[in-house]
């Protein structure tokens, strides 16, 4: 797994039932702290109710339903700024389209490496550009 900085923790993730249950398995078998929805019995849960649950537990969550985890991360920005909330979420990471398995382990890589700062952070890896955008 890519080195995090001093004092950076390495981020946990929470993978959605749209991802490719092998791509927990590809995240876990290169080191990385990983839980499918269904792992912890979530299957069917609602997209707000994992973004909680994903923040309450310290994950950042891995989804490819970009649209409707995009308007939620509009939403919790706007009531952080608004002093509604006082707390940021732990990021979300999502792409342009399915992404296989052994990719995924690739982009969330180079992520890490590149030492963004997932906390309040909506990433979508672009396939065609091959890079991450974040929003």
């Amino acid at each position: 797994m890519g080195s995090t900085s001093i004092g950076q923790m390495a981020p946990k993730f929470y993978v959605d039932e749209c991802v490719p249950l092998g791509t927990v398995t590809a995240l876990h078998n290169e080191g990385f702290d990983v839980v499918w929805v269904g792992h912890v019995s979530h299957l069917g849960w609602n997209d707000p109710r994992h973004l909680v649950y994903a923040f309450e537990n310290g994950y950042t969550i891995i989804t490819e339903n970009r649209d409707d985890y995009k308007l939620l991360h509009q939403l919790w920005t706007l009531l952080l700024q608004k002093n509604y909330i006082d707390v940021s979420h732990l990021g979300i990471l999502t792409a342009t389209k399915q992404i296989r398995p052994p990719s995924w382990v690739t982009f969330v890589q180079q992520l890490i490496s590149a030492q963004e700062t997932l906390t309040s952070a909506f990433f979508v890896w672009d396939d065609d550009t091959q890079v991450w955008e974040k929003f």
